[in-house]
């Protein structure tokens, strides 16, 4: 079973929890950078306008700050979302790990893309 096709038992599971800012579902292909390592793939499964959910083949320590790399469809127009991202969970899910990852320093107006792109 690939990474991609694990979402969708997590994400059943996920809408029933609560969060401190709205999530949206959200799978598109991400890249993430980790210094001393090569740039791994992977999948995003929930996003809010502070943070992410991603599905990686490798696991991630807490706390460690990573490149982050995506694109958002909004109003038929594609933004790409580059910044830095702090893990603050990781968990086994099958073959690969989910990462709670929580945005840092990020450019205003890409905050208010994801905004608006959750709203």
């Amino acid at each position: 079973m690939s990474l991609y096709n694990q979402t969708s038992s997590y994400t059943q599971f996920s809408a029933q929890e609560q969060r401190r800012f709205p999530r949206k579902l959200f799978r598109q292909q991400v890249s993430i950078g980790i210094t001393g390592h090569s740039i791994m793939q992977g999948y995003t499964v929930d996003i809010s306008a502070y943070g992410l959910s991603v599905l990686i083949p490798l696991a991630l320590k807490v706390g460690e700050v990573c490149a982050v790399r995506f694109n958002v469809l909004i109003h038929g127009q594609t933004v790409r979302v580059a910044g830095m991202g702090k893990v603050m969970n990781c968990s086994c899910v099958g073959e690969g790990f989910r990462i709670g990852m929580q945005f840092k320093a990020q450019d205003p107006a890409v905050h208010d893309a994801l905004t608006e792109f959750i709203a």
